[in-house]
């Protein structure tokens, strides 16, 4: 059975909130939940679903397309399901799109022109697919730790741990965040549109088109998910904590990871920590088809995003973590991450769940 992950309760930190009183006069407006999409864009991303049709890297010439008529690879189904998604529940509730990290560039405008489907589904170069036949390139981080795709580990050496960002080595319900020199695996790429129930007429435009925009099957802006790089489970869950808490900037690197100082935050938070309503529903849903590759522990990252959570009106507002595991992931590493971020525990509340191609994918992700 696929649960209804976009069918989210209110948040249980709502317990001494108007959202629950037995008077019906007290209720607030209604507030759209909010769902970050952390979409994996690894290169075993080009790896074929119609498994009859499955060559070395990805798909032989030949594989049914999917139902937006594209060549059936984990990535490509991504792409078709994220777009039905969006197409379906946008208006309903809030999304915003995450991806690894690095960052596609250098893009001609026009359709997809694929690298890697050949006859016998080899990839030149490896496994992997950023669109150099659009001439698109890929670029990671500025100094990158370890394997480059994985991001990098913003730092303020010489200043007080109380200038940073959120990860400032904090012990908070029980939990410790990490100190600065924190895992940035993920890339914001669509920010979530606000939800102001506090001032309805500032309401933002809608950013469905932009989301869009990222699984149409074309490169224009240099706008497409792609498949190339490792895989920073840990990385993508403290980027999208960072990113509700207090924003993301997209040149954080050693050393100027600071309140004072730093880069501009280029992705605010959608969180007004004043206005906005503690029984506001905050999701991250990550879709992976691998396990951690960057050396992480994500299901402490989901821990720390469920107990540690963002403040609104001074109280501790949970951001729980859905898990898809598609294809090629291994199910218990997966509902480790699943159990700790519905809960904040270790007690099997909750599983990940399982898909193997477009139509499983959108369905765990409706």
């Amino acid at each position: 059975m696929v649960a209804p992950l976009l069918v989210t309760g209110e948040s249980r930190a709502q317990s001494t909130d108007v959202c629950r009183s037995p008077d019906p006069t007290k209720w607030p407006a209604s507030s759209k939940p909010y769902f970050m999409l952390a979409i994996d864009t690894s290169g075993s991303m080009v790896s074929c679903t119609d498994l009859a049709n499955a060559g070395t890297d990805t798909c032989k010439t030949g594989a049914t397309a999917n139902s937006c008529g594209l060549t059936p690879t984990r990535l490509n189904d991504a792409k078709c399901a994220v777009r039905h998604t969006v197409q379906a529940f946008s208006g309903e509730v809030n999304f915003g799109l995450a991806t690894y990290a690095r960052v596609l560039h250098g893009c001609n405008a026009g359709t997809v022109i694929p690298t890697c489907t050949t006859a016998n589904g080899a990839c030149t170069g490896g496994q992997a697919e950023h669109y150099s036949g659009n001439g698109c390139s890929v670029s990671d981080f500025a100094n990158p730790d370890g394997t480059a795709s994985c991001g990098n580990s913003p730092d303020c050496p010489g200043r007080s741990s109380n200038n940073a960002q959120i990860y400032n080595a904090q012990t908070i319900n029980g939990i410790t965040l990490p100190a600065d020199n924190w895992q940035n695996g993920g890339n914001i790429v669509v920010d979530m549109l606000q939800d102001p129930t506090w001032s309805p007429t500032t309401s933002p435009p809608s950013n469905t088109s932009l989301l869009l925009e990222w699984v149409d099957n074309k490169t224009d802006n240099s706008h497409e998910i792609f498949a190339d790089g490792s895989t920073p489970l840990e990385g993508i869950l403290r980027t999208a904590h960072q990113y509700y808490a207090a924003g993301w900037s997209s040149a954080w690197t050693d050393g100027n990871y600071c309140a004072a100082g730093g880069p501009t935050i280029d992705h605010p938070s959608p969180i007004d920590a004043t206005n906005d309503r503690v029984c506001r529903s905050l999701n991250v849903i990550l879709v992976t088809d691998g396990d951690e590759t960057c050396g992480g522990t994500p299901a402490n990252a989901a821990q720390a995003l469920n107990t540690v959570g963002v403040l609104i009106q001074g109280t501790r507002v949970p951001v729980k973590t859905y898990v898809i595991g598609f294809a090629g992931a291994t199910k218990s590493s997966l509902d480790a991450i699943a159990d700790r971020g519905d809960d904040g525990l270790a007690n099997s509340s909750a599983t990940s769940f399982t898909a193997n191609n477009e139509v499983t994918l959108a369905q765990s992700l409706s």
